[in-house]
């Protein structure tokens, strides 16, 4: 089971989920983060607030925004590929929330992570270290795979795909993306229609040849050598197609 992240924004009395994240802070959200909101976290921790709590953390729109000049010159010098698309993410952002909106990170489940929660908060510390001073975040489960853009972005599938619909250079890999998972999809499926064929041919082989061999003995006694041959080839291939079969079924 995933452990997942959200942003949020909050308006008054109303909560939408903007994007969501698999196992990971991307590192577009990590741009919105600075120093005193990871203080502020430790001292909540500190003071022994409830992690639910701790983890949830509200960001005035202004503070965020800002943050965000130091991310501009980070994807600018670093990764140069994203720069375009993180310049559509602070865009939406900024026509998203109106100036009293609170964005909220929703970092909790990735504590499940950590031995001891702080060690996250240290994490977070130093990959903002990393950004500010223009270098490779190091932090292992916060680093980014360059060829995975949800690791930059997060992920809109399952909240509306609003973000997707904004940027085009988003929709373009979220296309391709979708065009790899049904690909994959159908060489697995493939490959289950391949195993069925091959388990039920070698089961019925094994089958005839058991079948051969015994009648062999019957008929012929003097045979029987050659009969039991039959009998044990037949029954490794009833064998073999068992278990291509059980493993068809298993991938079901």
């Amino acid at each position: 089971m995933a452990n997942r992240a959200y942003l949020t924004r909050i308006s008054g009395q109303v909560t939408e989920t903007l994007f969501e994240a698999s196992n990971d802070i991307p590192v577009f959200w990590l741009t919105l983060f600075d120093t005193d909101i990871v203080k502020k976290l430790e001292k909540d921790i500190a003071n022994n607030v409830d992690d639910e709590e701790a983890f949830v953390i509200q960001i005035p729109k202004q503070i965020f925004l800002k943050n965000t000049n130091t991310g501009k010159e980070y994807f600018k010098k670093i990764y140069k590929e994203r720069e375009n698309l993180y310049h559509d993410f602070v865009k939406y952002l900024d026509e998203k929330f109106n100036e009293n909106d609170i964005l909220q990170l929703d970092i909790l489940e990735i504590t499940n992570f950590y031995t001891k929660s702080d060690d996250l908060l240290k994490d977070i510390k130093n990959a903002i270290e990393d950004i500010k001073n223009l270098h490779y975040i190091q932090q292992n489960g916060l680093e980014p795979s360059e060829g995975y853009v949800h690791s930059f972005v997060g992920n809109d599938d399952f909240i509306g795909n609003k973000f997707r619909f904004y940027s085009p250079i988003y929709l373009e890999f979220c296309v391709k993306e979708d065009l790899a998972r049904e690909s994959y999809k159908e060489e697995e499926a493939k490959k289950k229609r391949a195993g069925k064929k091959d388990g039920i041919y070698l089961t019925a082989f094994g089958v005839v040849f058991i079948s051969g061999g015994i009648f062999g003995i019957i008929k012929d006694p003097s045979g029987l050598f050659m009969g039991i041959g039959m009998i044990v080839f037949g029954g490794l291939g009833l064998l073999f197609g068992f278990l291509k079969l059980k493993k068809n079924y298993d991938r079901n």
